[in-house]
């Protein structure tokens, strides 16, 4: 039979244990950690933060570095290229590269797409970051993938790419006409000039001939209307001409490496 020492010890002690108990369930316990966010992980691997649009919704990584990233909706980013970023996006992560790359696709001239297999940078980190398509290796500036960027919903189509150039001409022609008439200067039009897809206003302003009221320009009748008419359509056919000229020379050149790049590759394989 307890004692009564025993028994006032016990019951003194309860309490005690019932309040230290009550205490633990009360303190407050650390949240767990956050998990990183895609953008956060790929400087780890040392890559660039804005390989991935900001439109990222989740994402996956298995211990032997297979991914998977899952965007609200395809979408489209300017860099030097075009390019485009599928809804899925999968890989393989390592110190440096992103091999067996699918989801993501670079655009030349309008109308050629083609699949990036691998991205990788120098280890110790350079200016330069490289795109895989096929046999080719393209280097890039790094600077232009550090910051996270916003995604486009669609790309430029040939047709809006043309028209957001003739459209710019004619703005600036009819500016040009209408700061003319308003300063007293004569307007000459001249021949419509295009270069690397963007034309040159093809109207000039001369100062007014000696003894012509100021304030006042030299009107144009019809006749010139329809001349610049016909050389809105010229100008057009010309840009048209030129993208298509340079989307030739490019398949050349393309044709020309690939053909370098075989002949390369059986060197070394003997």
């Amino acid at each position: 039979m307890a004692s009564y020492s025993e028994l006032h010890c016990f019951f003194l002690l309860f309490p005690l244990f019932i309040l230290c108990s009550y205490a633990l369930l009360l303190s407050p316990t650390a949240p767990p950690a956050p998990n990183p966010t895609v953008y956060d992980l790929l400087p780890k691997y040392g890559l660039p933060s804005g390989l991935l649009p900001d439109s990222v919704v989740d994402y996956t990584l298995s211990e032997d570095g297979e991914f998977e990233v899952t965007l609200q909706k395809p979408c489209y980013i300017d860099f030097d290229y075009l390019v485009y970023y599928d809804k899925k996006i999968t890989g393989k992560l390592n110190l440096g590269s992103i091999t067996d790359l699918k989801g993501i696709q670079v655009q030349r001239f309008y109308f050629l797409w083609f699949d990036v297999d691998e991205i990788r940078v120098d280890l110790p980190p350079s200016d330069s970051i490289y795109f895989t398509v096929g046999i080719i290796n393209k280097k890039l500036d790094v600077d232009q993938f550090l910051t996270v960027r916003s995604c486009k919903d669609k790309a430029l189509t040939l047709r809006e790419v043309l028209q957001r150039n003739v459209i710019s001409t004619e703005a600036a022609a009819s500016r040009r006409y209408f700061l003319g008439t308003q300063c007293g200067v004569k307007c000459n039009y001249v021949e419509p000039l295009a270069s690397q897809y963007r034309a040159k206003p093809y109207m000039e302003m001369d100062h007014h001939e000696e003894g012509s009221p100021s304030g006042s320009c030299k009107e144009t009748d019809s006749s010139e209307d329809k001349a610049q008419r016909r050389r809105t359509m010229h100008l057009r056919e010309f840009v048209v001409e030129d993208v298509n000229k340079q989307a030739d020379d490019f398949i050349k050149k393309f044709r020309k490496q690939l053909k370098f790049e075989r002949q390369e590759s059986l060197k070394r394989h003997r």
